[in-house]
């Protein structure tokens, strides 16, 4: 029927939805008719996709109850809905054939040691001679987040502080592999929060993208 559908909205914008009983509240008030508050963490551009004439937008922090909030801070707030912006991209490097457990505990440990959730995660990269390797594929289809992979001409291509092994570069082409994919994955503006770490044949490190 053309009306807003919180959960496309969720999708189109890369945000998680916290807590998905929330999506049945908001849509009953969209087949009643109602209008629809959405209050938006300050500082930061929200696509327009998937908004309609339905949806107000209100002051944020909100001072009084709101269908939808988009935030990535703790706050005190009612809402019917609370959307999380995906801000994450961890990239990694490995051996071949490391067990599945292996790199879902790393990943797990290094997420804890960063402060960041899961659903925080909005993708997971390597370098695409990596692109069947089961473990990566095993952890991004449990996440359900994407495996990016790219050549080691686009890794190396991407530009920031990293910390280049030679070694790795005439194995693979590109001097580190986790640092640079996770930046590449985050785009122009991606931050490196978590450096390289590395571990039983492992490396793993996070960026940040803007939202």
């Amino acid at each position: 029927n053309q009306k807003f559908a919180v959960d496309l909205f969720a999708k189109k914008n890369g945000f998680h939805i916290a807590n998905r009983e929330g999506i049945a509240k908001v849509s009953a008030k969209v087949l009643e008719g109602m209008e629809l508050t959405l209050s938006v963490e300050p500082g930061h551009m929200l696509q327009a996709a998937c908004l309609t004439d339905e949806v107000k937008m209100v002051p944020y922090p909100p001072v009084r109850p709101v269908d939808i909030l988009v935030t990535t801070e703790e706050i005190k707030a009612d809402f019917l809905i609370l959307l999380r912006p995906k801000e994450y991209a961890i990239g990694m490097g490995c051996k071949k054939g490391k067990e599945p457990e292996q790199i879902s505990n790393l990943i797990k440990k290094s997420l804890a040691e960063a402060g960041i959730r899961e659903e925080q995660v909005f993708a997971l990269a390597s370098i695409d001679r990596k692109k069947k390797e089961t473990g990566f594929l095993l952890w991004s289809r449990k996440a359900h987040v994407p495996f990016l992979t790219f050549s080691a001409e686009q890794l190396q291509e991407t530009t920031g502080d990293f910390c280049g092994s030679m070694f790795v570069k005439e194995q693979v082409g590109v001097d580190n592999v986790c640092e640079r994919a996770a930046i590449k994955a985050c785009g122009a503006e991606g931050t490196l929060i978590y450096k390289k770490h590395a571990e039983d044949g492992m490396t793993i490190a996070i960026a940040k993208r803007k939202w």
